[in-house]
């Protein structure tokens, strides 16, 4: 309960010394507000809608687009059960898997990808697109796929721009705030409760 308490109070300090404060959506405001923050507080889009969204040359391919986050509480049960979806996914359906990082690193989104893959049976069809490919080359393959699994807010960002389907995990407030602000939270799927059956 102390280091609730002492994390309110460093970010309410940090908050008020602040000479512009733009946050995501309504919700994110409020809780600033809750905290006692009262400069002003502006509601913005994510700098990201402002990129020019590329027009695919091509129609849609059969592929998914997964864009996960890598996380140290993120359970085997989950990362068998996405392996499970896509080996689905891949020999029921036919479709092409597109991994995508949107952090890069050893220790970011690769590593979680890598792990995820290597508990695919299909390997066949699985590509992995790692963080140093341009954001206009990475719009393209969202303007491109049928749906998207996506946890990264800026997956599901890219999939809102190209109007692509979407799944959206939930693993954090800003994923659940930011599609009930643009009234998409029928996509929302919680982490905790995503199981299939093999």
């Amino acid at each position: 309960k102390a280091r609730g308490i002492f994390r309110r109070l460093i970010i309410k300090s940090l908050f008020k010394r602040a000479k512009l404060i733009v946050v995501l959506d309504e919700k994110s405001k409020s809780n600033l507000h809750d905290l006692g923050i009262d400069n002003e507080i502006y509601v913005l889009p994510d700098l990201a809608f402002r990129i020019e969204t590329p027009k695919p040359t091509t129609n849609r391919k059969r592929q998914i687009i997964v864009a996960l986050r890598q996380m140290d509480d993120l359970s085997l049960l989950f990362k068998k059960n996405i392996s499970i979806f896509l080996d689905w996914l891949i020999d029921k359906r036919g479709y092409e898997i597109k991994f995508i990082d949107f952090q890069g690193g050893e220790q970011q989104d690769y590593l979680l990808h890598k792990e995820i893959i290597s508990l695919i049976r299909n390997q066949s069809k699985i590509y992995h697109l790692k963080h140093d490919h341009s954001t206009t080359k990475v719009l393209e393959e969202f303007a491109l796929s049928d749906f998207v699994l996506g946890m990264r807010l800026h997956s599901i960002i890219s999939a809102i721009k190209t109007e692509t389907p979407f799944i959206a995990l939930n693993y954090a407030p800003k994923i659940k705030n930011f599609l009930e602000y643009v009234k998409l939270s029928d996509h929302l799927f919680d982490i905790d409760k995503f199981e299939v059956e093999d």
